[in-house]
């Protein structure tokens, strides 16, 4: 199975505006770093910033962008969820 290489890939299209718009859906207000800590109550600690953290990484590594909240999020880990 082959891997797709982040580095060489572009998008265009529908492809890269459904990209482009889930990275800018990613900068709303549930994901910024005051809620996406207390979004989850269903039972899955770390599950919500975990995929937020995925997801920003993933769209950032394609679109390359820089996520506006990413670091603050990952900064914010130690204090929010268990050791």
């Amino acid at each position: 199975m082959k891997t797709l290489d982040h580095t060489n890939f572009q998008s265009d299209g529908e492809i890269k505006a459904r990209q482009k718009a889930l990275f800018n859906r990613l900068h709303d207000e549930i994901y910024m770093p005051h809620y996406v800590f207390t979004a989850d109550q269903n039972g899955w600690p770390g599950d919500w910033e975990g995929r937020t953290i995925l997801a920003l990484v993933s769209l950032a590594k394609v679109l390359k962008e820089e996520p506006k909240y990413l670091d603050e999020i990952i900064e914010n880990l130690n204090d929010h969820l268990n050791e």
